[in-house]
C-alpha cells in the first residue's frame, strides 16, 4: 500500500541542509532584531493591515517550516509497514509530548514570554516528532540486529 502523503526520499538531505542556516537564521531574526532591508512592503486598506510589514521574520519561519516539513515526512529508502507502524506511534507519542508541554506552559509562562514560547512552540510538535521517529527508528533497527 502506497502512502501519498509522503515526500520522496530525495527532499530528507535538502530538509536537514536547510535546516541549520534556517534555525541560525530564525534566531537572528528573533533574539536580535535582524532585518533584510529589502523585505519590507507598504500595506494599505484596512485598519487591520495598513502601514509597512518587514517579511524576514515570516521568511525565516516559512525556511525552518518547510526543513522540519522535509526532514519529517520524507520517505525512507525502503518504506514496509514496519516503517509506518514507528511513524504512527512517533506521531502518537509526539502528540502526548506536544500537549503535556503546551499545558505545561500554559500554566507557567506569563506576559510577553508566553508569547515567545508560542513561537517557538509552533515548531515543538515537528521536532518532537522527528526525535521521536528517529529514535524509535534506531531502536527498532538494533533490534533487529540483535535478533540476527
Amino acid at each position: 500500500m502506497k502512502s501519498q502523503w509522503l515526500l520522496p526520499h530525495r527532499f530528507r538531505l535538502p530538509g536537514w541542509i536547510l535546516l541549520v542556516p534556517a534555525l541560525v537564521f530564525g534566531v537572528m531574526v528573533l533574539h536580535f532584531d535582524y532585518k533584510i532591508p529589502g523585505l519590507v512592503i507598504e500595506l494599505g486598506g484596512s485598519d487591520i493591515f495598513c502601514g509597512t510589514q518587514d517579511l524576514t521574520d515570516e521568511l525565516a519561519f516559512s525556511l525552518v517550516w518547510v526543513a522540519l516539513i522535509a526532514i519529517g515526512f520524507s520517505k525512507e529508502r525502503f518504506e514496509d509497514e514496519g516503517t509506518r507502524f514507528i511513524r504512527l506511534e512517533a506521531l502518537i507519542r509526539a502528540s502526548w509530548i506536544y500537549s503535556i508541554l503546551l499545558f505545561a506552559v500554559v500554566w507557567t509562562v506569563y506576559c510577553d514570554a508566553f508569547l515567545s514560547v508560542l513561537i517557538y512552540n509552533l515548531f515543538s510538535f515537528l521536532i518532537i516528532y522527528i526525535v521521536c521517529y528517529e529514535w524509535m527508528k534506531r531502536s527498532w533497527r538494533r533490534q533487529r540486529e540483535d535478533e540476527e
